[in-house]
């Protein structure tokens, strides 16, 4: 009995060590070679210079990203154009690489078309919280007004032209306020429909 249960587990223990060599076989992209130190990944010219490899840091379908001897450098190499010894370990597959390539160009358009949305809708707020602006000064502007007419038709004294020049000047600030606030929603509406 405990022969077949140790048998049970190894068979179990193989199965899902197979399970998981599968899954790592097919993951080229997230692959890091941090056990290629045993092995010798070749050498990568740049410039006329040979840089050895000391290991992968990433790889993707159409890339390999090395660090080179010492560790204070590297660089992503294209996969058809590796080292033989890199080229064995990661063969360029030209169907793969185009189809990373499209979903590449698929998430920077999805995440540009996001981008476009998050600044169309801030456009929008801002313009909506101009529009708010707009409205209370008005309404403080007609509110001056009010009081300047009522102030005309007091009698002399108690500093009469002075409130009213106060309340004209407070008057001429408000207006030219709401002029450059309007400028400002006018040059965002501007650009908004201007956006693609």
């Amino acid at each position: 009995m405990k022969t077949l249960s140790r048998s049970l587990k190894t068979m179990l223990l193989i199965a899902l060590n197979c399970a998981a060599l599968a899954c790592v076989s097919g993951a080229d992209e997230l692959m890091l070679a941090g056990s290629a130190h045993a092995t010798d990944l070749g050498c990568d010219f740049v410039d006329g210079r040979s840089n050895k490899i000391a290991r992968v840091f990433s790889v993707t379908p159409t890339h390999v990203q090395v660090i080179y001897d010492g560790g204070q450098a590297g660089r992503k190499i294209p996969r058809h154009e590796l080292p033989p010894e890199l080229a064995a370990k990661f063969p360029y597959d030209a169907a793969k690489a185009a189809a990373y390539q499209q979903r590449q160009v698929a998430e920077a358009a999805a995440r540009a078309a996001a981008q476009s949305a998050a600044a169309r809708a801030a456009s929008l707020k801002r313009e909506q919280d101009l529009a708010n602006e707009i409205e209370r000064l008005n309404k403080q502007d007609q509110q001056l007004q009010s009081e300047i007419t009522l102030a005309r038709t007091l009698p002399r004294g108690n500093d009469k032209r002075a409130k009213i020049t106060d309340k004209t000047n407070e008057r001429q600030r408000i207006r030219d306020r709401i002029t450059s606030l309007q400028t400002q929603s006018d040059e965002l509406r501007t650009r908004r429909d201007a956006a693609p």
